[in-house]
C-alpha cells in the first residue's frame, strides 16, 4: 500500500468519523433541550396525601409531655383538661416515647416507656381555628395492653 492511497483512505474515514460526531452533538444538545423544557404532569390517584397531619402528631406530643411533665402549655391543651391538671397533677415518667401516630382524623396514639413498662394513651384534639395551633388537646385515654384501636 502506497503512502498517498493510505492518506487518502485515512483523511475520508477522518471526515466521516467528524460528520458523525457533529451529527451525535447536535442530537445530544436537541435532545438534552427537549428534556429541560419538559413539561411534567404527575397524577396521583392513593387518597390524600397529607392525611396524616405532623400538625395534630406535634400538638399531641407538646400537649401531652408538658401535662406528665407538670408544665401543661395553655396553647396546645385546652381550658377543660388545664382545670382538671390544676385540680389533680397527672405526673408520669416518660423515658422514652416510643411511637407517636394519628389514628384518624383528630386523635393520635402514644406510646412510650415509663420506669421499664410500656405504657399506651389514645389522645383525642379539638380543632378549631381561633387555636393558635389549630389543633388543642381535649382528651386523654389509658389503653391497656389488650385493647386495639
Amino acid at each position: 500500500m502506497k503512502f498517498e492511497s493510505f492518506k487518502a483512505d485515512f483523511e475520508i474515514k477522518n471526515n466521516y468519523l467528524k460528520l458523525a460526531l457533529v451529527v451525535s452533538s447536535i442530537l445530544f444538545s436537541v435532545s438534552t433541550f427537549l428534556i429541560a423544557t419538559q413539561r411534567r404532569y404527575f397524577l396521583y390517584s392513593g387518597g390524600e396525601i397529607f392525611k396524616d397531619a405532623p400538625l395534630s402528631v406535634e400538638v399531641c406530643r407538646l400537649g401531652f409531655i408538658g401535662i406528665t411533665n407538670g408544665e401543661p402549655n395553655p396553647y396546645v391543651i385546652t381550658e377543660g383538661i388545664m382545670d382538671l391538671i390544676k385540680k389533680d397533677p397527672f405526673l408520669i415518667q416518660i423515658d422514652e416515647v416510643v411511637a407517636l401516630k394519628t389514628i384518624n382524623e383528630g386523635q393520635c396514639k402514644i406510646i412510650f416507656k415509663s420506669n421499664h413498662e410500656l405504657l399506651a394513651f389514645k389522645i383525642t384534639l379539638d380543632k378549631d381555628d381561633s387555636y393558635p395551633f389549630i389543633y388543642k388537646l381535649a382528651q386523654i385515654d389509658e389503653l391497656a395492653p389488650r385493647d386495639e384501636l
